[in-house]
């Protein structure tokens, strides 16, 4: 039988082994998961869980399980999942075919795959010259 320090050091080698290949800068939301309130991440962040609150990355992916309930602005999202309320991509949104988007959403290019949705007002963010 471990003892108890012995146990708690295999889940320490397990979280340095996560460290290593886990980018720095990036978020991962898990099935399951619901993370609440506001979130800055300076790389990517992908929401296979739910997030209700505020997001900001420099890129967005919503997986197919995946929701976020609240502001997302990033400068690529990618949604396979939902997302309800608002949304800003100031470079290009993608929704998947299994996406569905509700609420305010701005964005530089758009892209909507055949059976993905968008439900809401949409602003196109554009250079002014």
């Amino acid at each position: 039988m471990l003892t108890a320090p012995l146990r708690l050091a295999k889940y320490l080698n397990k979280e340095d082994a996560m460290k290593e290949t886990t980018p720095e800068g990036t978020l991962y939301i898990g099935s399951g998961v619901i993370a609440k309130g506001r979130m800055m991440v300076p790389a990517a962040a992908t929401v296979n869980g739910t997030v209700e609150g505020e997001l900001t990355a420099q890129t967005l992916r919503v997986m197919n399980s995946g929701v976020v309930n609240g502001i997302a602005t990033a400068e690529d999202i990618i949604v396979a999942g939902r997302m309800d309320q608002s949304a800003t991509a100031t470079r290009l949104l993608v929704i998947e075919s299994t996406g569905v988007m509700h609420g305010q959403i701005a964005c530089g290019e758009l892209e909507i795959r055949k059976g993905g949705e968008l439900h809401g007002k949409i602003e196109m963010l554009t250079n002014k010259r």
